[in-house]
């Protein structure tokens, strides 16, 4: 049997019903890896608003992040969160690299022992500490011991070298909690 890895998981929605999109996409994640993909720690959920939207208008975000462990490789969790987007019928326009609004957006954050610059597979996500609805969430659940698995910093020193100590334009509201009783509906 595979080790389980542990890994972070930033999610989206901004059309339909918000909540409801993310938590069938938590579950949906599973699919057929319903032993590979354990559902361990989910953040708070968080109304942000959209990020660098190409359409005028659009709806505010709510966005968690969750702390999976998985014995899938990198590419096969990649897959899968890609999977998961195309059947909740993400709005995707690759040709016009245009940023829309979407029923779900999953993204890869961090992959235990990781490092990837592939263009499909960038490991950590390179824009974690540039979004406030990313590290915010990540922040609650990230384990403490935690290392960048790039530049060995911890998860604070890594926001105090991007000078995030600073004081926040948080256009950011924690809106409710998921419970440990909710997240074990999800496994």
């Amino acid at each position: 049997m595979s080790q389980y890895k542990t890994a972070y998981l930033a999610l989206g929605s901004n059309l339909g019903d918000k909540f409801f999109n993310i938590y069938t996409a938590l579950k949906m994640l599973k699919g057929p890896y319903a032993s590979s993909i354990l559902i361990e720690k989910v953040s708070n959920v968080y109304l942000s608003l959209p990020f660098q939207m190409t359409v005028e208008n659009s709806a505010n975000f709510l966005n968690i992040v969750s702390r999976v462990k998985t014995t899938l490789s990198p590419e096969e969790l990649i897959q899968q969160t890609r999977s998961v987007e195309e059947s909740l019928g993400k709005n995707i326009n690759p040709l016009l690299n245009q940023v829309l609004p979407r029923v779900i957006d999953i993204d890869l954050l961090f992959y235990e022992g990781v490092v990837s610059t592939k263009e499909d597979l960038l490991i950590p996500h390179p824009r974690i500490f540039e979004r406030d609805f990313v590290f915010v969430p990540l922040g609650e659940i990230i384990d403490r011991d935690w290392k960048d698995p790039v530049d060995g910093l911890s998860f604070i020193q890594n926001l105090e070298r991007r000078n995030l100590s600073r004081k926040m334009n948080f256009d950011l509201k924690r809106i409710f909690s998921l419970s440990l009783q909710d997240i074990i509906c999800l496994n």
